[in-house]
């Protein structure tokens, strides 16, 4: 009986841990991009620093690592 009731909650705990991940990285994907756009609106450039953004996002966390890069390329 444990082992059934163990068994189908596992799928459910994996669900939401990976749903808090996904949170974590639309959270700071959202703010680097705002942070981007008004560091533009300030000097006419993009930064390729999350620090120069200044909104005190780790570059590294348990589930990721955030790296901005920029591509110069106009279509």
């Amino acid at each position: 009986m444990i082992g059934i009731l163990s068994a189908s909650a596992l799928p459910s705990l994996l669900s939401r841990a990976n749903k808090i991940k996904q949170t974590e990285a639309k959270l700071y994907t959202g703010s680097m991009n705002r942070a981007q756009q008004a560091y533009y609106l300030e000097n006419s450039a993009f930064t390729t620093s999350i620090d120069e953004l200044g909104v005190g996002i780790q570059q590294k966390t348990e589930n990721y690592q955030y790296i901005i890069t920029l591509n110069n390329h106009l279509k």
